[in-house]
């Protein structure tokens, strides 16, 4: 047995709750992104308290985190746990570390009384402190016990139920004593980074309702499983240069669905559902892993304690207002692994522009409005379809510049994305292509460079000028992206045949720049709006 050696998060984690035992404040909360090693937290834990003398017990919400717990304090530490788990047919309380299902425990405070250190793992599964097994159980040995210390470990601190774990009537835990951002986790590489894309196909929202501050998911299901076609044609274009899918569902109805559409498609895929036996579900699941599969879909089991690191496309097929689910789901993919360098999100119910990145979400308490179209600020980039801050000026993932919006005399634009800036109603232009200039062109925000290609001339005669464009005095840009990944590439390559350049393609962009005599100027070329924004759709040689 090698004793693992915690990363310094974990170590500076265990210290603080260890300080704010000491002053007396037992009930502590630990949040960790999804993939930061909570098994490793709690089995160290529990060994410290082995070591004092004390019992040691952890709870868990399924079978299949006990067995990663269980696993985690063997390989660690070299302890043998002792596991409480109707569905193992395993009762064992007598023993000095205990890991059990909250089903199998809630019944038995009596028990565990004299246990020293209890862990809830999952705590975001915890309702409030007298409700649900949960609080019967943690209540149950705190009335026997009033010196037991109380240890939450979650990546996600709040419930759409009740706001903040530490917060509100009945709340079980006094504190966060330690928090460790997503953002920092994947800055010191312990966690790869998330592209994320708003495709253009999404869930209609216009008639699912709300109810206690969630979608209704019958009605959410049956227009998901409406557009579930089109999304599935859509995913296998923009995630082909993916290995390993992921597929988050409204429901099972709708799982099932996803999966049989995707076969249909010629996709290895199969459903995971709390309602498929134990034994079809490990096949399944080891099948996945095998890489055998080369998609899953589920709903909420595959939210929890789902460990994969090939996983890099997560596909998000519904809307919801937990910030808590979301996070969950997309932590799905991003567990590092050698040779992937992110994970593609798909997003299919606007949910990023619902509750802001990932990185960025902080206040779990918050409600989220009940009103679609309040919440975060972002706009799509017309070259990749990343969503960014609606202040940004360039595309972090493609290096497209937004151009500024003027209303008039100089004055920032109000005008909603739907709108024409132009003030004509025309969402096409037509240049008359005098001049082409070809650059390579860096993002400081990205650190990547594409090939930027200026088309100046003149708007071609009838073209009402105005607005936004006239500020552009008849040119127009796009770029190449041969440096990104997936979708920002295919369209370079496409475009880059368009315009005469020969096979193979450019490997990257300093190759792109070098051939640039390859590409022939237009005589002419359209450009179409995407919101704001243009690109070329056609051009005339």
């Amino acid at each position: 047995m090698n004793e693992l050696r915690l990363r310094p998060y974990q170590t500076e984690a265990i210290k603080e709750v260890y300080s704010r035992i000491r002053e007396g404040k037992r009930r502590n909360l630990i949040v960790l992104p999804t993939g930061s090693g909570k098994s490793l937290v709690a089995a160290r834990m529990m060994r410290d308290c082995l070591s004092k003398g004390k019992r040691a017990l952890c709870v868990v919400p399924r079978k299949e985190l006990l067995e990663q717990n269980w696993q985690e304090l063997h390989s660690s530490y070299g302890i043998n746990a002792g596991i409480v788990c109707a569905g193992m047919k395993r009762r064992e309380f007598d023993a000095e570390a205990i890991i059990g299902t909250v089903h199998s425990l809630y019944k038995w405070p009596d028990l565990l009384k004299d246990v020293g250190l209890l862990i809830c793992d999952e705590a975001h599964y915890i309702k409030a402190k007298e409700i649900g097994m949960w609080g019967k159980l943690i209540s149950g040995i705190d009335e026997r016990n009033p010196s037991v210390a109380i240890v939450g470990l979650t990546a996600t601190p709040g419930r759409l139920d009740r706001g903040h774990l530490c917060e509100g009537e009945g709340k079980l835990f006094d504190e966060v004593a330690f928090e460790q951002p997503i953002a920092k986790m994947v800055e010191e590489g312990f966690l790869c980074r998330v592209v994320s894309r708003e495709p253009e196909n999404q869930i209609d929202l216009s008639n699912v309702d709300i109810r206690r501050g969630e979608f209704v998911i019958s009605e959410l299901e049956e227009e998901a499983v409406r557009v579930t076609q089109a999304i599935c044609e859509e995913v296998i274009e923009l995630a082909a240069d993916r290995n390993c899918w992921m597929f988050f569902c409204c429901s099972i109805r709708h799982a099932e669905f996803t999966a049989e559409t995707l076969c249909n498609m010629g996709i290895q895929a199969q459903c995971l559902t709390s309602e498929q036996p134990t034994d079809e579900c490990n096949r399944i699941v080891k099948q996945y892993k095998a890489g055998e599969l080369k998609a899953i879909c589920g709903c909420e089991i595959l939210t929890t304690g789902f460990n994969h690191p090939p996983i890099d496309m997560i596909a998000f097929l519904r809307a919801t207002k937990s910030a808590s689910l979301l996070v969950q789901a997309v932590g799905r993919g991003m567990r590092p692994m050698e040779g992937k360098t992110d994970t593609l999100l798909l997003d299919y119910g606007k949910n990023i522009r619902r509750h802001g990145p990932i990185t960025e979400i902080t206040d779990w308490g918050k409600p989220v409005s009940t009103k679609e179209g309040e919440g975060y600020k972002g706009k799509k980039c017309p070259g990749c379809m990343a969503l960014v801050g609606a202040a940004a000026k360039m595309c972090d993932e493609c290096g497209f510049e937004f151009p500024v919006s003027f209303g008039g005399a100089g004055k920032l634009s109000t005008r909603a994305d739907g709108e024409d800036p132009m003030g004509n109603g025309k969402n096409e232009k037509t240049i008359l292509v005098r001049h082409m200039m070809i650059d390579e062109h860096y993002s400081f925000r990205s650190a990547l460079t594409s090939l930027r290609i200026d088309y100046i001339g003149s708007f071609e005669a009838g073209f009402v000028q105005g607005g936004e464009e006239q500020g552009h005095g008849g040119t127009g840009t796009e770029y190449f992206c041969f440096n990104h990944e997936g979708y920002a590439r295919e369209k370079a390559i496409q475009g880059w045949w368009a315009m005469g350049g020969t096979l193979p393609a450019p490997k990257d962009t300093a190759e792109a720049y070098d051939r640039r005599e390859e590409l022939e100027k237009p005589s002419r070329v359209t450009m179409a709006r995407e919101g704001k924004y243009w690109h070329v759709t056609k051009r005339w040689y």
